[in-house]
């Protein structure tokens, strides 16, 4: 299966639809840019206008995938056809439709999003009316690919394969696709389409009722749909749903269980591939960077103790907000030893391609994934200085593994000094220690807030009333905090300033399917798939 296209990202609204279609490797240029933002008008003229689109097509063809340049290389936006779907335009479909566009047509990217497909799942009623009234409809032969999502915030979601427009229409709850569905020539051959786990229509239907809350407003619709189903059916609807439905718990199980089966391939191949692509570039470190090395005295699992600071700590950590630690860790020469190598290291990875050493730029233009650039050990250090922090100032905690680490650097003038945000960290544990700082810096302190509703990063966004305490950085001292805990880095108003973040996790149980080591706070094994009991 192919995991690496962009796929479609269900929104609402014209424009949403046109920035989150689908993406797909191909060629694109001004020139295809242009066609886009010509075909736009002309789709939305066709109600009073045929001719902006008769030019467009006579020009681009009217089955010509249009392909828009981007960031990323090229955005597949699919066909004509397609784009007037996604825009939920019937009176384009129809004028298309006229002038020869397929009403079968597939996107050729690893989602193979149709228009019959898309219409019966976003309940696109007026334009599924007009492409099933077209005869070359062979809506019972269109079926999902399985594939994965990716929403907002890079969350996976993972779709079964097999799914005919009536499964679609079924699951999506819209009920008037599911009758213009079974009022077509082919509704009979729908009712016996599988998906890719073997299940009929109505075997899917009747599992997703089970799932909802009896007596709710979504259980009526779901059971309607069951019901228009064993009608189109000739099934006598109390009997196939005695048959047919189980209960609650066990359609959740069911569910879930789908879910892991989609999942794990997906998991098994990102996983080999990114330990592959580790492996490989440490090789490249040690062959390529070790020699190198500025300072190799720093790469030493444990930190001299000249440089450490934190001994004797008890009197040196304050809590400045309750479960955030501040205290001095490393002196200022070995700080500015580590500094200065892994500004060494991004130089001779940029100026030195042939040593195929790996660079990981984050989006804030900052270098990252240090655990995979043979940082490793200097993590380490840190793991084994605040180990016994964590255990004596938040024994709630249990054990904690450093997992991820990036440097970050301010300064005047950086475009991202305008757009910090107050947020919390994808860690159980976030370490904070200032590397650099030039003499005259002011600003770039980091701000923390109250939890306005105690949900963390699952409720309400603190605002600048809720700040509660300011961190003023110095090299050599660190902060420690929970990764729930809001916080936001402010502008830099002079001079420069850089940190090294270090991500950690709760150790948890391993997994009990594949033995790997789990986060504590996970909800699946991100090698396997398998789903952690009681989460």
């Amino acid at each position: 299966m192919d995991t690496t296209a962009t796929p479609v990202v269900s929104t609402t609204g014209k424009a949403e639809h046109m920035k989150h279609m689908p993406a797909a490797d191909a060629g694109g240029g001004p020139a295809a840019a242009d066609a886009f933002a010509a075909l736009l008008p002309a789709l939305t003229a066709c109600s009073s206008d045929l001719g902006l689109l008769r030019s467009w097509v006579a020009q681009h063809g009217v089955n010509t995938d249009v392909v828009v340049p981007d960031g990323r290389g090229a955005d597949n936006r699919g066909s004509p056809l397609l784009i007037a779907v996604e825009c939920n335009m019937p009176e384009a479909c129809a004028a298309l439709l006229g002038m020869g566009a397929d009403v079968n047509y597939k996107h050729p990217a690893s989602h193979g999003n149709a228009p019959l497909l898309r219409c019966a799942e976003m309940g696109y009623d007026e334009c599924l009316g007009v492409l099933l009234s077209d005869p070359a409809a062979r809506v019972a032969e269109l079926s999902t690919n399985e594939h994965k999502l990716v929403l907002g915030q890079n969350v996976p979601q993972y779709e079964a394969g097999g799914r005919s427009a009536l499964l679609l229409a079924t699951e999506a709850g819209q009920q008037e696709s599911v009758s213009l569905l079974l009022r077509h020539s082919q509704g009979r051959d729908l009712l016996c389409c599988k998906d890719s786990f073997g299940r009929t229509v109505l075997e899917a239907a009747f599992e997703r009722a089970a799932t909802k809350e009896a007596g709710s407003q979504a259980r009526q619709c779901a059971d309607e749909i069951c019901a228009a189903l064993c009608q189109a059916a000739d099934s006598d609807f109390e009997n196939t749903r005695a048959r047919l439905m189980p209960d609650r718990a066990t359609a959740i199980q069911r569910e879930r269980e789908r879910n892991r089966q989609l999942r794990r391939p997906y998991l098994v191949k990102s996983h080999e591939q990114r330990v592959t692509e580790v492996n490989r570039g440490l090789e490249a470190v040690r062959a390529g960077y070790e020699p190198r090395r500025l300072h190799p005295d720093i790469f030493a699992p444990t930190f001299p103790a000249h440089a450490l600071l934190l001994e004797g700590w008890g009197s040196a950590v304050r809590e400045p907000v309750p479960g955030t630690f501040a205290f001095p860790l490393l002196s200022e020469s070995h700080c500015a030893k580590i500094y200065a190598e892994l500004l060494h290291y991004e130089a001779t990875a940029q100026s030195q391609p042939e040593l195929q050493l790996p660079l990981y730029t984050r989006h804030d233009g900052n270098l990252g994934q240090l655990e995979a650039c043979g940082f490793e050990p200097i993590l380490r250090a840190i793991e084994a200085a605040w180990r016994p922090l964590v255990k004596h100032y938040m024994p709630t905690k249990g054990e904690c593994q450093v997992y991820h680490a990036f440097l970050t650097r301010n300064w005047v003038g950086r475009d991202e000094n305008a757009t910090f945000k107050i947020h919390c960290d994808k860690s159980d544990l976030t370490f904070n220690l200032c590397l650099h700082a030039s003499e005259d810096f002011e600003g770039s302190s980091v701000g923390f807030y109250r939890d306005p509703d105690g949900e963390g990063s699952a409720g309400a966004t603190p605002t600048e009333c809720d700040r509660i305490y300011t961190h003023r950085h110095r090299v050599g001292h660190a902060i420690m905090h929970d990764g729930e805990q809001f916080h936001k880095t402010d502008a830099i108003t002079r001079g420069t300033r850089s940190s090294l973040i270090v991500w950690a996790r709760l150790v948890g149980t391993p997994c009990g399917e594949c033995g790997s080591p789990m986060g504590a706070s996970w909800l699946f094994c991100k090698e396997c798939g398998k789903e952690v009991a009681g989460r």
